[in-house]
C-alpha cells in the first residue's frame, strides 16, 4: 500500500497528470520565493528558492512527525534524530532540486506566473507570507517543543 502511494505521487510529479492544483500552488510559492531572492541575490535565486522550499517542507514534515510522536511516544526512543534529519533533508533537497532543475522547469514556472495582475500579486504575496509564517510558527512553537519533550 505504501509503495503504491509513493509510486502514484512520483508519477504525478514526473508526468504532471492527475490533480495538479497542489503542485501549481507549490510552483507559485517557488515563483514568489524566486522573485524575493532575485532582489536579495541576483547570482543564485533558483538555489536559494529551492533551499527555502526545502526548509518549509522540512518544517511541515517535522510538524507531522511531532503529531505522530504525540500519539506514539515509544517511536521517539527507537529512532536516531540526527540520522533521520540528515536523511530526510537530503531526500527533500534532491526531490526539489531535480523537480525544478530538470529541463529548466523553473524557467517555465517563472514565465507562467510573470503575467499576473496587480491584484493577484497582492493576494499571492499575502498568501505566501501567511503560509511561511504559519508553517514556521507551528513547527517552532508547537512541534519542536513536543518532539524535544518526548526525547
Amino acid at each position: 500500500m505504501k509503495c503504491q502511494t509513493l509510486r502514484i505521487i512520483l508519477q504525478c510529479l514526473i508526468t504532471r497528470k492527475g490533480n495538479t492544483t497542489m503542485l501549481k500552488i507549490y510552483e507559485y510559492l517557488f515563483y514568489k520565493l524566486y522573485l524575493f531572492f532575485l532582489i536579495i541575490d541576483k547570482d543564485m535565486p533558483k538555489f536559494l528558492s529551492i533551499m527555502a522550499l526545502c526548509w518549509l517542507m522540512f518544517f511541515n514534515v517535522i510538524t507531522v512527525l511531532g503529531k505522530i510522536l504525540t500519539f506514539y511516544p515509544e517511536l521517539g526512543y527507537s529512532i536516531n534524530k540526527t540520522i533521520i534529519g540528515i536523511l530526510l533533508g537530503t531526500i527533500i533537497f534532491l526531490i526539489h532540486f531535480f523537480y525544478f532543475s530538470w529541463k529548466d522547469r523553473y524557467l517555465t514556472i517563472i514565465e507562467r506566473y510573470k503575467i499576473e495582475s496587480e491584484k493577484s500579486k497582492l493576494f499571492g504575496t499575502i498568501g505566501v507570507l501567511f503560509y511561511i509564517g504559519l508553517s514556521t510558527g507551528i513547527c517552532l512553537f508547537y512541534s519542536v517543543p513536543k518532539i524535544q519533550s518526548i526525547y
